[in-house]
């Protein structure tokens, strides 16, 4: 039996300085990197417009630079 690829979209909710991605799966919502300290409330925002942050079932980092991971700690908590 053959099974239909899952479907995942790809939501852009940065800004014109910092690109951060959310990607909504059957298994959840995955944030992409996170952003600059600082930049939490923003996210927030343009989060909700989308899911409640309740919503991110994954976090995944790109990589350790500070525009990827500067609220890491926020996000999950």
């Amino acid at each position: 039996m053959e099974h239909a690829p899952a479907q995942v979209k790809i939501h852009e909710i940065g800004n014109y300085f910092l690109r951060q991605y959310l990607l909504e799966t059957p298994l959840g919502w995955i944030a992409l990197d996170s952003g600059y300290a600082g930049g939490f409330t923003a996210y927030k925002k343009r989060l909700s417009k989308l899911t409640p942050l309740s919503g991110i079932q994954f976090v995944l980092l790109t990589h350790a630079h500070n525009d990827h991971t500067g609220f890491l700690g926020e996000l999950l908590q």
